[in-house]
């Protein structure tokens, strides 16, 4: 029976802590925030970094409960947490890993990399560490989605799920902006044509379309609006429209 110490924040309620070959048992379920309760006998997936995060600055106050069966922490396993309480399971740390052992981190907070702030991570690699990894790392319960990666972590627009519309170039030289794998256009387009054929005697105001293909981000097209208006002259009869041929449009990306 090996207990660990109760001054790095971990209580123990009839424990047994104890070492084993590298086992591959069910995958634990992973919690982006908050405490975590273990009922049934699990490890984490892969190797890397996981545990329970909770809290501000390096100070991590989440709970890894374990309330049945055994965690395995495997080789190459680093599992942080603020405080573990076990009552009626048990923890097993793999042996013989060498150079990569399994290891329970008391007080290790779990981070990733968020350069931007964004909340939307660079990776989904994990880290657990007691102080911060470097500066832009952020803690997990921060993060708005640890599966769901940020496709350029230097401008805080570009995420996956971005519903907003630009007319320049990403800080990482990208259009997409949303993370979707593609670019969709938002373009408001009037031509003198459009707004004549309308009637010629009240304003017309052409609808916002999103097309997929048919454009290019950055580039200015001319003949368009967001709205038009005949121009009449004395005889009722259609002239011109404003605004007119030469009006321009930039469509919007992401």
């Amino acid at each position: 029976m090996k207990y660990l110490p109760i001054a790095f924040g971990i209580v123990l309620l009839f424990i047994s802590l104890f070492r084993v070959p590298q086992v591959f048992a069910t995958t634990c379920a992973e919690v982006d925030s908050g405490d975590q309760t273990i009922s049934s006998s699990c490890t984490f997936a892969g190797t890397g970094s996981y545990g329970v995060d909770t809290g501000s600055g390096t100070s991590n106050t989440a709970t890894l409960n374990i309330t049945g069966g055994t965690l395995t922490v495997n080789c190459n396993q680093a599992i942080g947490f603020g405080k573990v309480v076990v009552n009626g399971g048990s923890v097993a740390i793999a042996s013989g890993c060498g150079a990569t052992p399994a290891k329970l981190v008391p007080g290790g907070s779990v981070w990733m990399v968020d350069g931007d702030g964004d909340h939307y991570p660079a990776t989904t690699t994990q880290t657990v560490s007691a102080t911060s990894p470097g500066a832009s790392y952020k803690r997990r319960n921060t993060i708005t989605s640890t599966t769901l990666t940020d496709c350029d972590d230097t401008d805080a627009n570009v995420h996956p799920g971005q519903t907003a519309y630009f007319t320049t170039i990403s800080n990482g030289g990208i259009w997409d902006y949303d993370c979707s794998g593609g670019i969709t256009y938002h373009v408001n387009l009037c031509t003198c044509g459009a707004c004549i054929s309308n009637g010629c005697g009240s304003s017309l105001s052409c609808p916002d379309t999103y097309p997929t293909v048919g454009y290019t981000c950055g580039v200015t097209y001319a003949n368009g609006a967001s709205s038009c208006t005949a121009n009449l002259d004395i005889y009722l009869n259609c002239t011109s429209c404003s605004p007119a041929a030469s009006s321009n449009v930039l469509p919007g990306c992401h």
